[in-house]
């Protein structure tokens, strides 16, 4: 029997290796999906009452320690306390928030009729609801008891307590408001009326029309955001049209909410060509400025997390292109190289140094022969 190269065994080894931790990667996250799809219903309500009850907390703690701070420096006590109650509500907030998510998601689904019934609570309730469209925001995952569209993902979406304003659950009770009224216009017969009600049926039909192509398409979290944009063939035209068009059709209001982000970059539009203290040319701020308005106003679907990560994720693009600029033009000097040049002048101490002259310097024999 012909002997088998040394080299072939060991590459069949390798195959072999690969293909095992390949299949581990595959298996673990066969099973980490399910897991995690199971305990998003605790982890995003963990995550809203932990961050409430945390905020409280740390108010209350932050205002006596500032407080007690402020007197012992003889300063004013109530203006102490203010100032540390959104310092400590912050931080508060912050570990709250990531023990109620680590809560949640530690007990993989088994605390779900709990978290349901907590969810029915109407002080605590709101923040878990709260919790759970910002987990669904930056990672997609819904909670089992309200996946694939359902009402009660629009439920979950619904911001009559605290949550995202442009749901399918909020514009369906304006669609339907108006329709009842264009009916009623049409009884009384006035063509004034009736054309003023069918134009505000149909504006509320557009706007509820949107939402419910927005959750369809995933566009109320942001990995389903950039899936669309990069992959879907003309995607990026919902950016217009599931985007900033609903926002700016919402009137004023919604005009503000497109045009405020602008305002920075009118500001560093008109602000000096110098670099500033971060090492920033003009254009690159001016990227960054256009970069953060467009991830705002193109995410109105999405609650205030993903549209928060989204939108540093577009600022830091546009700060990459207006860096490209700013290196193309010349506005960012490169950094000299080599160095700062040795000082060459002679300074105060050099010129008064005393100094000594040999013999030989002078033209003086040794001293042992001079008489």
């Amino acid at each position: 029997m012909a002997r088998i190269p040394t080299r072939v065994l060991m590459s069949f080894r390798d195959e072999m290796n690969k293909e095992a931790f390949l299949g581990g990667v595959a298996r673990l996250a066969g099973k980490a999906v399910p897991y995690l799809q199971r305990s998003a219903l605790g982890a995003g309500t963990g995550l809203g009452v932990g961050g409430a009850v945390g905020g409280l907390t740390g108010a209350a703690s932050g205002a006596a320690s500032g407080y007690y701070d402020a007197k012992s420096r003889g300063e004013s006590g109530l203006g102490g306390a203010l100032s540390g109650v959104g310092t400590g509500a912050y931080r508060g907030a912050m570990i709250g928030g990531a023990l109620g998510g680590a809560t949640g998601l530690a007990a993989g689904g088994r605390l779900d009729k709990s978290m349901e019934a907590l969810n029915k609570s109407k002080a605590l309730g709101m923040f878990g609801r709260f919790g759970q469209r910002q987990l669904h925001s930056v990672t997609g995952l819904t909670p089992k008891v309200t996946k694939g569209g359902t009402e009660g993902f629009r439920r979950l979406m619904d911001v009559r307590s605290m949550g995202h304003a442009a749901s399918s659950a909020k514009t369906l009770k304006p669609l339907q408001d108006a329709a009842k009224k264009f009916v009623e216009a049409r009884k009384l017969g006035d063509p004034k009326a009736v054309d003023a009600a069918r134009r505000a049926m149909m504006k509320a039909k557009s706007f509820h029309q949107s939402a419910v192509r927005a959750e369809k398409e995933g566009l109320t979290h942001a990995p389903g955001f950039i899936k669309h944009v990069a992959t879907k063939p003309g995607g990026y035209k919902d950016l217009w049209h599931l985007g900033v068009k609903p926002q700016w059709d919402m009137g004023t209001v919604g005009k503000g909410l497109v045009l405020l982000p602008a305002v920075g970059v009118a500001s560093e539009a008109a602000s000096s060509n110098e670099v500033d203290a971060e090492g920033r040319g003009k254009a690159e701020r001016i990227g960054r400025a256009i970069g953060s308005t467009a991830g705002y106003s193109t995410t109105g679907y999405i609650p205030l997390a993903g549209s928060e990560v989204l939108a540093r994720g577009t600022e830091q693009v546009g700060g990459l292109a207006g860096r490209g600029i700013d290196a193309l033009i010349g506005a960012v000097a490169p950094p000299k190289k080599g160095g700062t040049p040795p000082d060459t002048e002679p300074d105060q101490h050099s010129q008064n140094v005393e100094k000594h002259y040999t013999n030989a310097a002078m033209g003086l024999p040794p001293e042992d022969l001079q008489t």
